[in-house]
């Protein structure tokens, strides 16, 4: 009974899994959104949207949860590999040639 117990609390618990992909320095945001701006090649503005977006639609964020899933991972767990995956994809597009914007890149479990 205690380890169907402790599996109903693990359930609902991973199920409620959050996982946020973001950039922590001030100017994220101005350089995501401005489309406006001449980029070197390569790079872009909403360089953590598009990845999310391409991620997505091409089935390669569902596949990554369902192998975590297969592997014994929990939902929170593939979610987690899936947000370090857009992370990495939009990190090779950050348009900031200085380095301090890709290096604030940040995936985290809530």
């Amino acid at each position: 009974m205690a380890k169907l117990k402790a599996k109903d609390r693990a359930a609902a618990t991973d199920t409620k899994a959050v996982v946020v992909v973001g950039y922590t320095q001030a100017y994220a945001l101005y350089v995501h959104e401005n489309l406006e701006a001449k980029h070197k090649e390569g790079k872009q503005a909403k360089f953590l949207e598009a990845p999310a977006r391409q991620l997505s639609s091409s089935g390669e964020l569902g596949r990554i949860v369902a192998e975590a899933k297969k592997a014994g991972k929990t939902l929170a767990q593939g979610l987690l590999l899936a947000g370090l995956r857009i992370q990495r994809e939009s990190q090779r597009i950050v348009p900031i040639d200085t380095g301090a914007l890709r290096a604030s890149a940040f995936t985290k479990q809530e």
